[in-house]
């Protein structure tokens, strides 16, 4: 899909999450909870990740050195210094989640000194659902594989709220039934077509313009976390190709 398709890119580049995460330090208290709240629902889980598969930590610590991390990101000017011509913001809070380990015994110190103080609940058992032991995986790896399962999955809900409202849900019925199912499983156009009582044109459309609509949103969730149409394009083939 060429940048021209995608409805939010052109000379006007939207307002993107990183435009309220720069708040993160700000004196103002509003502004800083705006921020927070958009860094915590956008990368928590793969901060948690990350700092799991570093440390070898379980479920509960690792949780625990999430929320120190966040705390330690909301108290200085580190995210203040993110330039986006040096690269994604992505990557740049990989880096700041190493400079954070780089003195392991510093930062358990931290966490004592927080006294337990939380920015927010996790959910434990989605936490594992997402990756069962990120500990098996590098580090980078495990923030991008949970990044991108979760971008995904935020776009495969918009994707699916939207044929619904739109009166065509016989098109999600079409792709979840073609695409979400395992490989063994798999139907044929025949016999989905006549499961779907529609015939085997209307089902390759059918997929084409669910799994057109599903890349449109996945670009949308990316607009979240990227400053230029430049760095949008950067990111979709770093992620996706």
């Amino acid at each position: 899909m060429s940048r021209d398709e995608h409805p939010s890119v052109g000379k006007e580049f939207p307002q993107t999450t990183w435009g309220s995460l720069a708040d993160v330090s700000s004196q103002e208290p509003a502004d800083r909870v705006r921020a927070l709240e958009a860094l915590c629902t956008k990368y928590w889980k793969p901060i948690c990740h990350f700092l799991r598969s570093a440390c070898r930590e379980s479920v509960d610590d690792a949780m625990d050195l999430t929320q120190d991390f966040l705390l330690w990101v909301s108290s200085g000017e580190v995210l203040s210094r993110y330039e986006p011509a040096r690269g994604s913001f992505r990557a740049y809070l990989k880096g700041v989640l190493r400079l954070y380990l780089s003195n392991e015994r510093q930062a358990r110190r931290r966490l004592k000194r927080g006294g337990g103080k939380r920015l927010l609940s996790f959910d434990e058992a989605e936490l594992s659902r997402v990756l069962a032991d990120p500990r098996a995986q590098e580090p980078d790896s495990a923030f991008d594989l949970v990044f991108v399962r979760e971008t995904i999955a935020a776009a495969m809900g918009r994707t699916r709220a939207h044929f619904a409202s739109t009166g065509r849900t016989l098109y999600w019925r079409a792709y979840e039934a073609y695409d979400l199912g395992t490989e063994e499983a798999r139907p044929t156009y025949a016999a989905l077509a006549g499961g779907l009582g529609c015939r085997e044109s209307d089902v390759r459309n059918w997929l084409h313009a669910v799994r057109k609509r599903l890349r449109e949103e996945v670009r949308r969730e990316l607009l979240d976390v990227v400053q230029s149409p430049d760095e949008l394009e950067s990111e979709w083939k770093a992620l996706f190709e």
